[in-house]
């Protein structure tokens, strides 16, 4: 998983997306925060392809994976993809976004 990580680091979605699909596909579903780091890896590299609408898709699944989980880690992945989106807020699933975060994690919107 380290792998897709590095690719959406350098801006390379495509590449992204291939490991982070074979982490998915190998992840044991009741690793949820995994599945969750995961998914978040997958909806910046939607939203670095030029697709907000499944990055937020994407995203709003990994937020409801990761329950209760507020990591340092996890809520900057979070902020880097809510600035990835930031230009897309007309995009229905990415306003749907944008208000699940407002309403989850208020201090992410200073």
């Amino acid at each position: 998983m380290k792998t897709a990580h590095c690719y959406r680091d350098l801006k390379k979605p495509s590449q992204a997306l291939e490991f982070v699909g074979q982490a998915v596909g190998l992840c044991d579903p009741m690793y949820v925060r995994t599945l969750a780091f995961d998914r978040l890896v997958q909806a910046a590299s939607c939203v670095h392809m030029g697709d907000p609408a499944q990055a937020a898709t994407v995203a709003i699944e990994a937020i409801g994976l990761a329950g209760a989980l507020k990591s340092e880690r996890y809520l900057r992945y979070i902020r880097d993809l809510k600035a990835d989106l930031c230009s897309y807020g007309s995009v229905e699933q990415v306003a749907a976004f944008n208000t699940l975060v407002a309403d989850k994690y208020p201090a992410l919107n200073g």
